[in-house]
């Protein structure tokens, strides 16, 4: 801890909050004499008051006891003094770094239920549908006994039912739900198609570091076909398996070429690719793409061509993503969860399905996006929660404006972190873990053991197998059984693999977690649906649980003292993640609640962190001390260039993540007004002033193409002012070539044919009106408003992917690509505003309704 550390803005914020906790506790006494009905009824009178007009801060203490004593009695669970410390930096919208197994899920209650007595809607947010429906159930009888509605979101939820989690207090989903309901909302064709309608007042994100850091490198996005069949995906994937590539950290400092017999040269620490310059006609001639179309498409062929390197350099199988029923399915290099859904965008998806030898699915468009920054930025309140998040603090107060505060521990954490083991191979690393995981279990201690891919944790349960020891895997391929695997993680003798997937959401309890196996028995195996049997899944649930939690508690209390008598849970790293916070959380399941535990982390100079960042200096130790590959090696300047590779790598990955948003920025802009534009049709306002100032706009512009015209001496007058009122409304606009004539050479020529025109037009409009009737008219308008918005923004994000697609050569002539990027993408979208003004003027004048046609006399003779 800094010198001035206890000033900082967080720190004081922190002191502030801890003075609210005594108030809270002293009034257990009292409502704990309460029954039942008279807790009901405190909740009650806590709702009139916040009507009338009490504020947070005097109705705080109060909500949070009776939240506290409710819990008890529900769901025996009391609140600690530092989770209610951390539920009240929740409420005043800040991040609660509180450490693993201290009830960050118990924490969220008391935040959520006064944020629903001041009659403002909160969504906790989660990374998985599991989670979300776990912690609704569990937590869902405190919030209903005093009153509270709660809604559920899943991946499965039907409008109806969506519709519904949203019209309640306290809404339980995933980030990916919360913020595909917001641009499905702004894609709906009425006002009742909206499930969310912008209801996003006071969100608590959990695990906000996976959701805001990790989550936030892709942005939300929801396409619709637009591609071409005969891209040569295929003949990509098949030329570059014949190329060659060479590494630039193995090329000369300041050489730009391409050496001599490499066809491209590529750079691990960036992930780009370089092709020589004749490899595009290379690619071209194998491909059979004729030389005139290479010429006209070279940017999508170039692009092309580069995904196809890329899903051969920098993405492999069971690592970056796994195959599973005939799909591509990216693997969450953070917490090593399936992204299902999620399609890698500009081509790369397609091209890694060529590469595997899959059908590739067509190119597709983007019909609305959002990065995971603006959309959560939209809360007027936010605030999240996990166990690492001081890493990323600067990130988090930059980009979301929330400080970080470090809620202190229940207990004192009892954990020792052994110095790292690092191997001269990757072989040596192997042998010595494999040794580690043997002693340890052998006398009976629990082993978590850490990879970073399917592949590496298939590769060491293979070598333990051999072994003979028995153990689970926890990795992409097996997710479904996350929840019961980690519960049981902590149990005397296990040994448990996760690929980054150290059970975040769910306790490692030492001598196993009984309650969350019961929790992930009764939820995951039954087969009554709690959305559709509410009343049935009740009963259900609670008889299962009831059951395995006795069948499994009565073993608990002996095994965990036995477990504790061993050094609690060993984590066991095979090697550093690029985020030092990903290291600590697998660390972090370790040692709760005041449990003993240990950590170790075994690295080999192979690595890959190691060895693109620190290979030359790591290799260089290894010959000066002289090891054998079997030997260990500690040494100042190793652990040095270990967190000085981590602290690039976590540099790097800011940059993009801020790089998106940076252009997603210029985008947001745009979507606030196309958005507001849409929802106000959906709303059903008037929008005669809008038809009216449409028919101006027309009627102006046409005025100063006609003089132009005039001017420029161009011989036919009439004949130029017919097409350009056709273009304008798509109908004639009467006038003789005396009139207009007369008005081209007035002193304000443009201001007098303007008006002429619009009075004309507007002539034209009205008897639409009186022909079809003000209520038909209006129903058309929005119909037409509403349609013309949707096209041109399909069209228009199409246009900014293709200017986004080619803007960062803009670099390479000394521009910024992202102020380039802001200039063109203001250009396109004035472009954009005209044209939605165009089209939906000549729509409301060219149509016509055609007449009921009367229903035709069968005869029945």
């Amino acid at each position: 801890m800094g010198l001035f550390s206890s000033f900082s803005p967080a720190a004081r914020k922190l002191k502030t909050y801890d003075a609210m906790v005594p108030g809270i506790l002293q009034l257990q006494p009292a409502l704990a004499e309460l029954d039942d009905e008279g807790l009901k009824k405190y909740g009650a009178e806590l709702r009139t008051r916040a009507a009338a007009g009490a504020t947070e801060t005097e109705l705080l203490p109060e909500a949070f006891a009776l939240v506290r004593e409710a819990s008890r009695r529900l769901i025996g669970l009391e609140h600690f003094p530092e989770q209610l410390l951390g539920g009240i930096a929740l409420y005043f919208g800040n991040i609660a770094e509180m450490k693993t197994g201290e009830g960050k899920t118990l924490v969220a209650t008391c935040p959520l239920y006064l944020n629903a007595i001041m009659s403002h809607r909160g969504h906790l947010v989660t990374v998985n549908d599991y989670l979300a429906k776990r912690d609704r159930a569990w937590m869902g009888p405190v919030y209903e006994f005093l009153g509270i509605s709660v809604g559920l979101l899943q991946n499965d939820s039907s409008p109806e039912e969506r519709h519904a989690a949203y019209a309640a207090d306290i809404t339980y989903g995933t980030n990916n739900e919360f913020g595909f309901d917001y641009l499905r909302d702004h894609m709906a064709g009425s006002e009742d198609g909206m499930v969310q309608k912008g209801a996003l007042d006071f969100g608590i994100v959990d695990e906000v570091d996976n959701i805001f850091i990790d989550e936030a490198r892709t942005a939300l996005i929801i396409a619709g076909p637009g591609g071409d069949s005969d891209v040569p995906y295929y003949e990509a994937a098949a030329f570059v398996k014949r190329l060659k590539g060479t590494v630039r950290s193995e090329m000369a400092a300041g050489d730009n070429e391409t050496p001599e017999g490499s066809d491209y040269v590529y750079d691990e620490k960036h992930k780009t690719i370089d092709p020589a310059e004749d490899l595009l006609t290379r690619f071209a001639h194998a491909a059979r793409i004729p030389e005139d179309k290479l010429l006209k498409e070279q940017a999508t062929y170039g692009k092309i061509l580069r995904n196809a390197i890329r899903a051969q350099i920098f993405f492999r199988k069971d690592s970056e993503y796994i195959i599973k029923d005939t799909e591509v399915i990216i693997v969450d290099e953070f917490t090593g969860r399936l992204m299902y859904g999620r399609r890698y965008s500009e081509g790369l998806h397609q091209a890694i399905e060529a590469k595997e030898g899959l059908k590739v699915r067509e190119e597709s468009q983007t019909l609305a996006t959002i990065t995971i920054q603006n959309f959560f930025k939209m809360y007027h309140k936010l605030s999240g929660m996990t166990g690492t998040a001081l890493t990323e603090a600067d990130e988090f107060k930059e980009i979301y404006g929330l400080d970080v505060l470090e809620i202190p521990t229940h207990r004192p954490v009892d954990r020792q972190d052994a110095d790292d083991e690092v191997y001269r191979s990757e072989r040596g690393k192997l042998d010595a873990i494999l040794r580690e995981i043997q002693a340890r279990h052998e006398k009976g201690q629990p082993v978590l053991v850490g990879t970073r891919s399917v592949e590496k944790s298939e590769g060491l349960s293979h070598e333990l197998k051999k072994l003979g020891i028995k153990h689970q895997v926890l990795n992409a391929k097996y997710h479904e059984k996350e929840a019961e695997i980690i519960a049981q993680a902590g149990r005397k003798g296990s040994v448990t693999i996760a690929t980054n997937m150290a059970g975040r959401g769910v306790d490692i309890l030492l001598g196993g977690n009984p309650a969350a196996l019961a929790h992930a028995a009764a939820i995951v195996r039954t087969k009554a649906d709690p959305k559709k049997q509410p009343e049935q899944y009740a009963e259900q649930y609670a008889e299962q649980y009831a059951k395995l939690f006795a069948e499994y508690s009565g073993s608990w209390a002996k095994e965990h003292d036995e477990v504790v008598g061993l050094g609690g849970l060993f984590i066991l790293g095979t090697e550093r993640h690029e985020s030092r916070r990903i290291d600590n959380q697998l660390r972090g399941r370790s040692a709760r609640q005041g449990d003993p535990g240990e950590s170790k982390f075994f690295l080999s100079a192979e690595d890959d962190i190691l060895r693109i960042f620190g290979g030359d200096r790591i290799q260089r130790i290894f010959e000066m001390m002289k090891v054998e590959e079997s030997m260990p090696v500690n040494h100042p300047l190793l652990s040095k260039t270990i967190e000085m590779s981590q602290k690039k790598v976590e540099s790097y990955n800011f940059d993009a993540r801020k790089s998106l948003l940076d252009y997603d920025n210029v985008l947001n802009k745009q979507r606030e007004v196309i958005y507001a534009e849409r929802d106000k049709v959906l709303a059903g306002v008037d929008l005669a002033d809008e038809v009216h100032e449409f028919i101006n706009e027309q009627a102006e512009t046409t005025a100063q193409q006609v003089v132009q015209a005039q001017r420029a001496d161009e011989a036919d007058l009439g004949k130029v002012y017919n097409d350009l009122v056709l273009d304008a409304f798509g109908r004639p606009v009467e006038m003789t070539l005396e009139e207009l004539t007369d008005l081209v050479e007035h002193r304000d020529a443009e201001q007098a044919l303007t008006a002429t025109i619009q009075d004309r037009a507007e002539a034209i409009y009205r008897e639409k009106y009186n022909r079809y009737g003000e209520n038909v008219m209006h129903q058309i308008e929005h119909y037409f408003f509403l349609h013309t918005i949707d096209s041109a923004w399909r069209d228009h994000l199409l246009q900014m992917d293709d200017l986004k697609d080619g803007i960062g050569l803009r670099a390479y002539g000394q521009q910024d690509p992202v102020i380039a990027y802001q200039k063109e993408g203001y250009d396109l979208f004035n472009v954009l505003m005209d044209q939605i003004k165009h089209d939906v003027t000549r729509a409301l004048f060219t149509f016509e309704l055609q007449p009921a046609q009367p229903e035709k006399k069968h005869d029945r003779s």
